[in-house]
């Protein structure tokens, strides 16, 4: 009745996680990740997701040992089974909120160093804030003609965005490259919900020839367009980024051409 609830529908394929320390001995948290389709029939075998394509994200994020049980009442449910309650006082809760957001802040925290490359975009953060804030991005050759609803989680899922593209990345997406040369960059502006005022940017550049699943990128977003120092992420490696991003071209989700 309210518009804002949510039921299962039909079935439209099958995705399963398996945590095995003997098959998965070498993968984070000993998990695999697997697709058998998404549409009937079914594929009957299925080879496990690269790691940075999937581990990052519930690594970072969730409750228990890779899994979700904040979300979930019934794993909540089966985990009281071992004798720890999960009711919002008890110490069994406390430790999870605790380490959730403990995970949560290091899901942001660069696990690489960031080297110096030549670029249209600069990778010190710095003089980063002080490209963004002067407007030197809107001078890059390529970009998309007005803000629209994003569709990635940069401020708020449906907040307009616009991106822009530099010649590197511009000429690498117009060659159909499945790997983005050292130094091609694109900077994204997120505005508020009405799409009247500038929240901040998320910016991403090439820095490795390989992308090394995702260290090779340098990543930055901050949502504060006066204050340098309130930055949600800067470096190479970012979990919270490469994570979502791993599943795109070379770590890039841009729908090209551009709109």
């Amino acid at each position: 009745v309210s518009g804002k609830g949510y039921f299962m529908g039909e079935y439209i394929g099958l995705e399963a996680t398996i945590k095995d320390s003997k098959r998965f001995a070498s993968e984070p948290g000993n998990w695999a990740y697997f697709s058998f389709g998404h549409e009937y029939p079914l594929a009957d075998v299925a080879d496990a997701f690269p790691a940075a394509a999937c581990n990052a994200c519930p690594e970072a994020s969730a409750a228990t040992d890779f899994v979700f049980t904040q979300y979930y009442p019934v794993l909540r449910a089966a985990r009281a089974t071992t004798g720890k309650t999960m009711s919002k006082d008890s110490e069994a809760f406390k430790e999870t909120a605790s380490a959730m957001a403990s995970k949560m802040n290091s899901a942001w925290e660069a696990t690489a160093d960031t080297p110096s490359v030549q670029s249209a975009v600069p990778t010190d953060t710095a003089a980063l804030f002080r490209f963004l804030k002067e407007g030197g991005y809107k001078n890059l050759p390529a970009k998309e003609s007005g803000a629209h609803a994003s569709r990635g989680p940069h401020a708020k899922f449906g907040w307009p965005v616009r991106v822009f593209l530099d010649a590197k990345m511009d000429g690498s997406l117009k060659a159909g490259n499945a790997s983005h040369p050292v130094g091609a960059s694109i900077v994204k502006e997120m505005y508020n919900e009405k799409g009247d005022r500038l929240m901040g940017w998320a910016v991403m550049v090439k820095t490795g020839s390989d992308s090394e699943g995702g260290k090779g990128w340098f990543w930055y977003e901050t949502t504060n367009t006066r204050d340098a120092t309130d930055v949600v992420a800067s470096g190479n490696g970012v979990p919270g980024c490469f994570g979502c991003h791993s599943v795109g071209s070379d770590f890039v989700l841009t729908s090209f051409p551009l709109q």
